[in-house]
């Protein structure tokens, strides 16, 4: 099982950096919140991609621990929970087919593909160039005015 492991971190690998290069697109989707098992829910975007003749899907899971962890719960007056990111190979209605074990590098998956979709690069591009033009403006106004000095 663990050469398995390591083959699967390999390809979260590979996906991440396909993600990165835009080589891999994914789209927000939306959840199917009739197929969440009981005491779960989805948080945050559900994001799917279509790669080498596969559906992959991965988002964001909460579960309540609150049964398990009773006696925490009793002390702390809280209920327990825990977030788990889920990677899958889903069928064409989005059924899933497989379930990726959490294997290391998921989460950063999960942080490439928001960043990606979200377009942060070209966000960033945007606002650093106003800011480069603004200021390149003021320098030429301020040069303008002392040539007139």
């Amino acid at each position: 099982m663990a050469k398995q492991d390591e083959k699967l971190v390999e390809l979260v690998a590979k996906l991440i950096e396909l993600t990165q290069e835009s080589s891999l697109n994914w789209k927000v989707v939306q959840a199917n919140k009739d197929s969440e098992p009981g005491f779960t829910k989805t948080i945050g975007a559900v994001f799917e991609a279509f790669y080498k003749e596969k559906h992959l899907r991965i988002y964001k899971r909460e579960y309540d621990n609150t049964e398990e962890n009773h006696m925490f719960n009793m002390f702390m007056h809280q209920p327990s929970y825990s977030i788990a990111i889920e990677l899958e190979i889903v069928d064409n209605q989005g059924n899933p087919i497989w379930s990726f074990p959490r294997v290391t590098g998921i989460v950063d998956l999960y942080k490439a593909i928001a960043y990606r979709v979200a377009g942060v690069d070209e966000f960033l591009k945007e606002i650093l160039n106003e800011n480069e033009e603004a200021s390149n403006q003021a320098n030429a106004t301020d040069a303008k005015s002392r040539a007139a000095d």
